[in-house]
């Protein structure tokens, strides 16, 4: 039940910021720019961990 609350209020918490972010000049761009960023940090993460380290060495 407690983890239930805590839940429901952080998502309460990050809907009201996201809101918020949307009222402000600019806000549709910040979000849908934050998105990209995400998604690009989510497929960095998931790359194999022999590709990562070959791609280190060389530089890319």
């Amino acid at each position: 039940m407690i983890f239930t609350m805590r839940a429901l209020f952080e998502f309460t918490v990050h809907l009201l910021i996201t809101l918020f972010t949307l009222l402000k000049p600019g806000g549709v761009k910040a979000i849908a720019s934050e998105n990209l960023i995400l998604r690009q940090q989510l497929i960095v993460a998931q790359r194999c961990p022999w590709r990562i380290s070959t791609h280190a060495a060389i530089g890319v």
